[in-house]
């Protein structure tokens, strides 16, 4: 909980976590950024390479609640996830792909660059404009 950041799920080789949603801090956008440059710089111990990991990363509104089936479970849905998901899959492994959206609250902050690629067709969405983030060198 380093960053305040939060695992809602694992399906697969997927992990879905958030930021802000059970409790409301402003920057929210910053600390998923920086958990998810920690985790892919290798700064936390995983049982698997982390340098195979892709990630993306959107920021908005999500809806959020319990479901209630075999096993009661939290999950959250929403455009904001789903556009998150497709951030992932035009991803490289070992990198962090982010909306434009994400990038513009990110603007300016100290040990974050962002690389402006060509806008992406992205599924549902069209031509969208997305950036890498690294750790600024």
């Amino acid at each position: 909980m380093r960053y305040g950041c939060e695992r809602i799920k694992t399906i697969g080789d997927s992990y879905m976590a958030i930021c802000g949603a059970s409790e409301a801090v402003e920057d929210h956008t910053e600390r998923i950024v920086r958990m998810a440059i920690t985790v892919v710089n290798g700064e936390v111990p995983l049982p698997f390479d982390s340098s195979k990991l892709r990630i993306g990363i959107n920021t908005g509104p999500v809806i959020a609640g319990v479901m209630d089936g075999q096993r009661i479970a939290y999950d959250v849905w929403g455009d904001t996830v789903n556009v998150a998901a497709r951030m992932e899959e035009h991803s490289r492994p070992g990198s962090i792909n982010c909306t434009e959206a994400v990038a513009q609250k990110l603007g300016g902050l100290q040990g974050i660059s962002l690389i402006k690629r060509e806008p992406l067709a992205i599924h549902g969405k069209g031509l969208m404009t997305t950036y890498w983030i690294e750790s600024a060198k």
